[in-house]
């Protein structure tokens, strides 16, 4: 069968304007900076925050591959053009390695960049049952509970109650 060049142009034209349609564009990549925040001194939750960069999206998705796959609802950009989230569960003395996308129906941005972050290394908050941090004070000084100690510590205020 012989078709011209007209109408083959025509066809062209037709087939990549319908493919072009039935594709959906991915929606901008959040960030590019992953905020990570520690959230009173936890040893398990740590606070994200990223720029919202997209005004098409219909959610986020925080991932680290392994145990972190939190989806988070889209914000109005306009007038939040900051996204926050809390990531519960994590285990004090572990390194993560977080990333961000942007998604509308299947489709997802291009990932942020790395954010590695350790809860211990990153927040100097003592991990061990053996030291906790001091109130009202740096972060990186605490009290350690070695030996014999001549007094109680209430673990909600950490006020010594001496006998």
């Amino acid at each position: 069968m012989f078709i011209d060049k007209k109408n083959l142009i025509k066809l062209l034209f037709i087939y990549t304007g319908i493919g072009t349609f039935a594709h959906a564009t991915p929606p901008n990549q959040p960030g590019p900076y992953i905020g990570v925040t520690s959230l009173k001194h936890s040893l398990s939750e740590v606070r994200v925050n990223f720029r919202d960069n997209s005004d098409n999206e219909d959610g986020f998705r925080i991932f680290d591959g392994q145990d972190i796959n939190l989806t988070v609802e889209a914000n109005d950009e306009e007038t939040h053009p900051y996204v926050y989230a809390n990531l519960t569960g994590l285990t004090c003395n572990q390194r993560y390695s977080i990333q961000v996308v942007s998604f509308k129906d299947n489709e997802e941005s291009t990932p942020t960049p790395v954010r590695d972050f350790n809860i211990n290394t990153t927040f100097s908050i003592p991990c061990g049952a053996d030291s906790i941090p001091i109130a009202n004070t740096e972060s990186n000084q605490t009290l350690s509970l070695e030996g014999p100690v001549p007094a109680c510590i209430d673990p909600t205020t950490l006020t010594p109650e001496f006998d």
